[in-house]
């Protein structure tokens, strides 16, 4: 056998192991990629329908009942702080999957308003919180932020 053959050989063996070779390689990086930065909106779930970014999820999850509140007027932002992680860690060991945090709209305050916006903050940047939303008007408007408890365990 002269070795331009063996190689012809080995470069057909080559091509037909590449494309699952690819395959598996391009799904291994897109895991690795979801595991590094997983959708913000949460698993799917069959109370909210598929698709994280999907409009019928996110209408589902407005039209969720509030099942706990939290009022923080008062607070200061660290007692906030606090106090916004037990709701959250109540709400995953409970199964809730949807609470609502007054937070007023700081009409009070002697300067400008702090715990909407650290409220807000907050609860995007929690990994088990899915989505935010302000309430309805007659639910508390703009002095109010709910949110959608991702990856609850339901006891």
């Amino acid at each position: 056998m002269d070795f331009e053959r063996i190689l012809q050989q080995w470069e057909a063996g080559r091509k037909q192991r590449s494309e699952p070779d690819r395959q598996r390689s391009q799904r291994y990086a897109l895991e690795q990629w979801i595991d590094r930065y997983p959708p913000k909106s949460g698993e799917a779930d069959p109370e909210l329908g598929a698709g994280c970014n999907s409009a019928p999820r996110r209408q589902a999850g407005r039209t969720l009942a509030v099942e706990a509140e939290l009022d923080l007027h008062g607070y200061t932002i660290e007692q906030a702080a606090g106090a916004l992680e037990e709701l959250i860690q109540r709400a995953l060991r409970t199964g809730l999957r949807k609470v609502l945090v007054i937070h007023g709209k700081g009409k009070h305050s002697s300067d400008k308003a702090v715990l909407p916006e650290f409220v807000r903050s907050f609860l995007q940047a929690h990994s088990a919180v899915g989505e935010i939303g302000t309430p309805k008007r007659s639910e508390g408007g703009s002095g109010a932020t709910w949110a959608i408890v991702r990856g609850y365990r339901s006891r």
